[in-house]
């Protein structure tokens, strides 16, 4: 994981929310393989590294904890399942509400990780900073497709990628709201 996009230096808190990608992976319009991680009796998903886009939908709400006005960092972590070479193309399309607020903002942002050569190995790959703009504040509802696009090209490992979760890191500044809807 690059620590450096968060700038820890700037004394600012952090926490991370993640997502069970296995208990969403009925979801999306084209949900990911269950398989089962091995030596185990654990179940996990794979991304299809062959030709088929395959993606889970989640949306939460901002913690009464966050920082207003900065950025989010989201991130997946993964397993290659092979000991294959390539690079794997993560994607999130995303969709940020705020109440009251006819305009969103969206858009899709992309992250390119090597697969690690390892098969099983666990890996932590980050997006850049998603800002939210004018609707960063508590209570906005974060909405977002993840998925892989095997025939990207960019994408270049030709095995599936399993997921554990994947998340976003925040910065706090406060242990709660002083009102239910406001900071």
């Amino acid at each position: 994981m690059n620590q450096n996009i968060y700038n820890y230096a700037s004394g600012a808190q952090w926490k991370d929310e993640n997502f069970d990608v296995a208990s969403y992976r009925d979801t999306g319009a084209s949900p990911p393989d269950i398989i089962t991680i091995p030596t185990t009796n654990i179940i996990t998903v794979s991304f299809d590294g062959a030709s088929t886009v395959e993606d889970i939908d989640a949306c939460k709400e901002l913690n009464h904890d966050y920082r207003e006005g900065t950025p989010i960092y989201f991130h997946v972590h993964w397993y290659a399942t092979t000991s294959a070479a390539g690079n794997v193309k993560w994607q999130i399309e995303y969709y940020i509400t705020k109440w009251d607020v006819v305009t969103p903002v969206k858009g899709t942002i992309s992250v390119v990780a090597a697969a690690s050569g390892v098969a099983w190995q666990p890996q932590i790959t980050s997006f850049g900073a998603l800002d939210l703009g004018a609707l960063a504040e508590i209570g906005s509802q974060i909405h977002f497709r993840f998925f892989r696009d095997p025939t990207d090209v960019a994408d270049t490992y030709g095995a599936d990628a399993a997921v554990g979760t994947v998340g976003y890191h925040y910065q706090t500044n406060s242990r709660g709201s002083a009102a239910i809807s406001a900071k």
